[in-house]
Parts: structure tokens; sequence; C-alpha cells
């Protein structure tokens, strides 16, 4: 290998000066360092044609992208390796209408596993490689400071909607909230719309949705069968109960649920030749209502069907049970509807010759409970204690890990995470 030692090299003819021809490789030896006192061109990143639609990124490129017609992705090399790069920017200045997705393809990005937002008109970002941890990083570019990204977090939720009436007379028990757990991303900075629904009231009234932004809506509860002129129970998040009927009225059945929030609500019963008629209990998220059954010496009223138990707020707690039906016997023995677990009220009864009477309950406040039903009113009897009731409100959870990183609700933490809890309609900023 030839050595040519000399303090200046300088064209022989013209202002170009060629090192090696096309194909060779101008090694730089380790400990070596380039002064560059003038401009330097050619060098860095290779500029590609602007991106209009989903794209792979290659390591050492750059690449204005023109989100003008609708946002896109923008896919970051897999496998890459420490100190790879690739150069994002806002070629038409949209990224804050319609927002380029950088998505870190199986690396972490800001040391976070999901997808980056980059939402700031005129951006310019230099994402850089540095390790498995923290994955890639923007290093440069930035027209917005460290807000120019947007890493999206991992939240955990529970929403259970309003619970259904119960029905009156004999009546079946209001069909729980229809109840949806799970986990998503939310967007720092982004407020995302709560809506608790309420419970619904006696006779006929379902329970109204719970929301959490367009991330999750619960179906409200079924409204229990009204026990008059066979009445129909009503579908919900769970079905409502169905009714034992009143005055010579067919019993009927209980409503279906809606799949993965909640269950069905039972059969009522009757028989009529000694009135006795009892209503069937509401579906809960946990299980199905339970059946009513009748003799001609007794009547058992259907209990609501069992809650289902969740730990998002740091202890377990039961939600969206079923309401109880209500019985009417006379003659022989009986038994109201119990609530389900999970807020589920209590159905009314009434045993004619002893008078006793059992009252009914609504649906727990929060807990997205059925309705208790309702037992008959008998001739000049009071209506206190016989009359159905109505369901309970639902509620939203949010959880994540760490920190408060977002407002909104009443604010608690346990297990080292973060709870918000809503009671009340409100708003959730990320």
């Amino acid at each position: 290998m030839s050595k040519i030692e000399v303090d200046q090299v300088d064209p022989q003819s013209g202002t170009t000066l060629t090192l090696g021809t096309s194909g060779d490789t101008v090694s730089i030896p380790s400990g070596v360092t380039l002064a560059n006192s003038g401009t330097a061109s050619g060098f860095g990143l290779d500029f590609q044609s602007v991106k209009t639609a989903n794209f792979t990124a290659v390591a050492g490129e750059a690449y204005p992208c023109n989100t003008t017609s609708s946002a896109f992705t923008a896919t970051l090399p897999s496998s890459p390796s420490v100190g790879d790069q690739v150069l994002l920017m806002d070629y038409a200045g949209t990224w804050n209408t319609n927002n380029l997705t950088i998505n870190p393809n199986g690396s972490n990005f800001q040391g976070q596993s999901g997808n980056a937002i980059a939402s700031k008109e005129r951006e310019a970002i230099t994402c850089t490689f540095v390790d498995s941890t923290q994955g890639w990083l923007p290093s440069s570019g930035y027209q917005e400071g460290t807000e120019g990204v947007i890493t999206p977090y991992t939240i955990n939720y529970l929403v259970v909607a309003g619970g259904g009436g119960g029905g009156d007379r004999n009546g079946g028990g209001g069909g729980a909230g229809g109840l949806i757990s799970g986990s998503d991303s939310v967007i720092p900075s982004t407020a995302y719309t709560i809506t608790i629904g309420a419970g619904g009231a006696k006779n006929d009234n379902d329970g109204s949705d719970s929301s959490l932004g367009s991330i999750a809506t619960a179906t409200g509860g079924g409204a229990g069968s009204f026990g008059v002129d066979a009445d129909a129970a009503n579908t919900g998040g769970s079905g409502g109960g169905g009714g034992g009927g009143e005055g010579g009225s067919a019993a009927t059945n209980g409503a279906s649920g809606t799949p993965g929030q909640g269950n069905a609500g039972g059969n009522g019963a009757n028989t009529n030749s000694s009135a006795n008629r009892a209503g069937a209990g509401g579906g809960g998220a946990g299980a199905v209502g339970g059946n009513a059954s009748t003799s001609s010496s007794s009547g058992v009223a259907g209990a609501g069907g069992a809650g289902s138990a969740s730990s998002i707020s740091g202890s377990s707690v039961t939600y969206a049970g079923g309401g109880g039906g209500g019985c009417q016997v006379d003659t022989g023995t009986a038994s109201g509807g119990a609530g389900g677990s999970g807020g589920g009220g209590t159905g009314a009864l009434y045993q004619n010759g002893p008078n006793t009477i059992q009252n009914s309950t609504a649906g727990g406040a929060n807990t997205g409970g059925g309705g208790g039903g309702g037992a008959r009113q008998v001739g000049s009897q009071p209506s206190s204690g016989y009359t159905a009731q109505s369901g309970g409100s639902g509620v939203v959870i949010i959880s994540y890990s760490g920190a408060q990183r977002g407002t909104g609700g009443s604010v608690t933490s346990s297990g080292g995470n973060t709870i918000h809890t809503f009671t009340s309609s409100g708003t959730y900023t990320g």
C-alpha cells in the first residue's frame, strides 16, 4: 500500500478535487477528525420524493410528507442500528389538521411501545435510534419544541351504563347497564367526552348509555316487564326480567342482553287460578336473571343476575347487577326477588292474608344496577313499598401506570396506578 504525506492537496486544474472513482470507498480511520470550515454538500440524509400515503422509511433518508388530502403513517425501519436516522418533514403545513402517525415498527419511540403523532404544522423531525430502551428519539429539527411529537399512552378503562327500571304489578326486575372493560391509547392534551348514563325510571324506561369518547360505549339496561296486558321486557346492556302479569294477563319472558356487555333477563310465571304471580330477575353483567316460579300454594320471584367484579379502582368492586322481580301471592307462601350482586335492586313482595310486605329498592347509584320489580297493589292498600324502582346510574373509571398525566373526574392512586373516577358526565383530558 502506497503512502502519501503532504500538507495540502490542490487540483491540478480548475477548482474541483476528486477522490477515487465510482464504486471506490474512502475510509476514514478511527480517531481521525474531519474539520469543516467551508460548505459541505452531498453528505447526510438522502432526500426522497414527496410522500402522500403510508410508506416504510429507510435509514439515512429524508421524507417530505404531504398530508393535505388525508392523514397517513410513516413506518420507521425494522431492526434499526444505533445511530440510524430518518428525517420527516411537513411538506404542506398540514400536520396540525391531518396528523402524521409515526409507527416505530416494533421498537420504542421516546421510551413508549405505541405509535407517535406528529401534529404541529411546518414541523421537521429527525428521528435517531439510540438503544432498545428509548428506541427512536427526536434529536433535531423541531419547530415547536418538545411538543412537536406526541407519544400516546395506554389506559385501562371500565364503562358501565345506567340500569333499567323495574316493572310494576308483579313486574320484572330491570336489566343492569352494559359493562365494558378494556385498554386503549389516548393522546396527551386531547379531550375525551365522558357521559354517565342515568338509571331508567320504573315501567318501560331503559337506562341511558355511558361512554368514554369514541373509545367505548356501554348500552343502557333494559326495563323489566310491567305486569299488565303482557307487557314485554326490554332489551339492553342486560335484558329486563319478564313479568308475572295480573288480572288474567299472561306471564312474559325476559329480554336479551347485548353480547359482551350483559345477559338476558329471566322468565316470569303465574298461576292465575290462585292469583299467585311473580316477576323474573333482570340480567346482570355476570349472569342471566333468575326465572320466577309459582304454584297454587306459592310464588317465588326471580333474583337479579349477578354483576361483574373489577379491581380497576384499586380494590375489587362489583358492578351491573340485575334487579329482582316483584311478587304477589294470594294463597300460600311468597318470596320477592333478591337484587343481583353489583347494585341490583330488590323486588317487592305482597303476601295476602298475613299482609306481608317487602319493599322494593332502586339500583345502586354509580353501579349500573337494575331497579327492583313491584308487587301488585291490591284494593285500597297503600302503594308505598309495592311500586317498582328505578335503575342505578352508571360510572366510568380510567386507570394508567405511573404519575398523573391526565385531568378530570375524582383522581386517586393505588398500586402505582393513577385512577380517574367519573360519577357524573365530564371531560377527560389526556
